[in-house]
């Protein structure tokens, strides 16, 4: 016997600091007039000196122009000491309806440094339509006067109306398995200057419907709701829909437009192999070996039972599991043979699905006795540092290493032989890196009976 290895946009207007109130009224008509934040800056302090503080604001004043009512604008300002002393913010005052602090470095008790500047902004969120006007008071240590930034702005709606929005405007559901429902939030935003009010909701196609929201419901400016739309598919193919919703906006009805397709239900099983062989064992002993099932359908599949049918088999784990799509479970078998000879099983997993069926198939040995079986073959001409061998139940394999370690000796002793059965051996070499050679040719012998 031998073996052998293998190797391996803005209009401009200009604004000063007023001292009397008939021209305080001119400024703020002129205001209302305009859009944008530009003009000369506003400046509180003494006008030079030694060691003195002058805080100016540019722009010097802020118009928001029109703004949508129960949303906001910004505008942006700086406050900036030209003086040369620090100047400390001492106090910020706000005059007007919707109009108020956005972000920015702007707060009491902040100091400037001379020739430092603070950014900062104003926002103005109307919550009704009209004209609004109003004033940014800022009173620092460079003046007892507070320096006055004009505000003004436009409240904007539908001429006081209510207008509907859906978000989002369509639906597409995409493949849903025939009998399964999917479902999509909508949600329906009052984005006008009124109230609100939805009185019906009407949904056409086969498969749709909608659900969640008690009618009438009314919505005050700037507020929301949400309803559900599902999709039912009762056949494969493709359907369409809509749901009208009715209410007291111009736009109504509103439609939103539904799309989806029904596909059939898919429930299918499968295994990691067909059939499972274990080989030779002894009478009395067990041999466990485990059977992956795994779901390729498209839709759940429940596992009822899990059986494994002939003398010695047995089946465990499995039963009473779902399996989503795409997920697995593990079924245990073992093999306990209780006479000499070979034996046949089947193991049946029962479900939903189709009925799948693995082949089961194992030798029963007999007793040990005082047989024992000695193996000789030459030396290989490569370079080894051992030998492997194996011994099969069947010519061809497949083939079991039964020696603990690779070994220089050109020879071993099988001691574990059972009466009355045949034996298949090969042998392999190894050489100095690991690398295992192929399988020797093969030789068997048939164990006499005691």
């Amino acid at each position: 016997m031998s073996a052998f290895l293998v190797s391996a946009t803005e209009a401009r207007m200009s604004f000063f600091r007023f001292f009397q109130l008939a021209l305080v009224i001119m400024g703020a008509l002129m205001t209302s007039a305009c859009a944008g934040v530009t003009g000369k800056a506003v400046t509180g302090g003494p006008v030079g000196g030694v060691g003195s503080s002058t805080a100016i604001v540019t722009p010097s004043s802020a118009n928001f122009g029109n703004v949508p009512v129960h949303t906001s604008g910004s505008r942006s300002l700086t406050l900036t000491n030209t003086g040369t002393t620090a100047l400390t913010v001492l106090k910020i005052e706000w005059e007007g309806k919707g109009f108020s602090a956005g972000g920015g470095n702007l707060s009491a008790k902040k100091v400037v440094r001379p020739g430092a500047s603070l950014n900062f902004s104003v926002l103005f969120a109307p919550t009704e339509t009209g004209d609004a006007q109003g004033n940014l008071l800022i009173t620092t240590t460079a003046d007892s006067t507070p320096l006055a930034v004009k505000l003004g702005g436009t409240g904007w709606g539908s001429g006081g109306s209510p207008v509907i929005d859906a978000t989002p405007s369509s639906v597409n559901f995409g493949n849903v398995t025939v009998g399964t429902t999917d479902t999509q939030t909508m949600r329906l935003e009052n984005t006008g200057a009124a109230d609100l009010t939805i009185t019906k909701l009407s949904v056409l196609g086969a498969g749709y419907s909608a659900s969640g929201l008690s009618l009438p419901h009314t919505l005050a400016p700037g507020k929301d709701t949400t309803f559900t739309a599902s999709f039912n598919p009762k056949g494969s193919g493709g359907h369409s829909g809509s749901i009208a919703i009715s209410s007291n906006a111009s736009s109504s009805p509103l439609s939103i437009s539904l799309t989806g397709s029904g596909v059939t239900t898919n429930a299918r099983l499968s295994v990691n192999t067909t059939s499972v062989n274990f080989g030779t064992t002894r009478v009395g002993t067990t041999l466990a070996k485990n059977v992956q099932v795994k779901n390729v359908g498209n839709t759940d599949v429940e596992i009822a039972s899990v059986e494994a049918a002939g003398t010695g088999f047995k089946a465990t784990g499995g039963v009473d599991v779902t399996l989503t799509p795409n997920q697995s479970t593990e079924v245990a078998i073992t093999f306990d043979p209780k006479a000499l000879g070979g034996i046949v099983g089947t193991l049946t997993i029962l479900s939903n699905a189709p009925t799948l069926r693995v082949a089961l198939e194992g030798q029963g040995g007999g007793q040990v006795v005082p047989h024992s079986v000695t193996l000789s073959w030459e030396h290989s001409s490569s370079a080894v540092v051992g030998y492997n061998v194996y011994r099969g139940s069947v010519a061809g394999g497949p083939y079991t290493r039964i020696n603990p370690s690779a070994d220089l000796l050109t020879s071993f002793k099988d001691h574990t032989v059972l009466g009355g059965l045949e034996y298949f051996y090969v042998v392999t070499a190894l050489d100095g890196r690991g690398i295992e050679s192929g399988f020797s040719n093969q030789v068997s012998v048939t164990i006499p009976t005691p």
